[in-house]
């Protein structure tokens, strides 16, 4: 880990690598799960073939799950499937290499 933050409601994470399958987990906050977004910013600097990196949203029985490791642009995940409260936001290392995120709620 080269980096990892939780500041008024951004999570940044920075990581040159992990072993696969490492998991890391931010509890984040739906204050209005029609009106808000889970936003995405993560750029994988290597992935070889078969790497990826997965981004996991946990809430009780509500488990989604997106492959971010190749977004050509920042993610906006609704999160009308959700309740409001308290939410798992966790990234799984799977290979990738060189890795900068920020996500938060808004």
């Amino acid at each position: 880990m080269k980096y990892n933050s939780y500041l008024d409601g951004v999570w940044q994470l920075d990581f040159r690598s992990a072993s696969d399958g490492f998991v890391k987990e931010q509890n984040m906050t739906i204050a209005d799960r029609d009106a808000q977004l889970l936003h995405a910013h993560i750029s994988c600097g290597t992935a070889p073939a078969g790497a990826t990196l997965v981004l996991w949203l946990v809430q009780g029985d509500v488990v989604k799950s997106i492959d971010v490791t190749d977004l050509s642009e920042p993610l906006e995940y609704p999160l009308n499937e959700f309740e409001n409260g308290k939410v798992h936001v966790r990234l799984q290392i799977n290979g990738v290499e060189n890795t900068v995120s920020e996500i938060y709620i808004q």
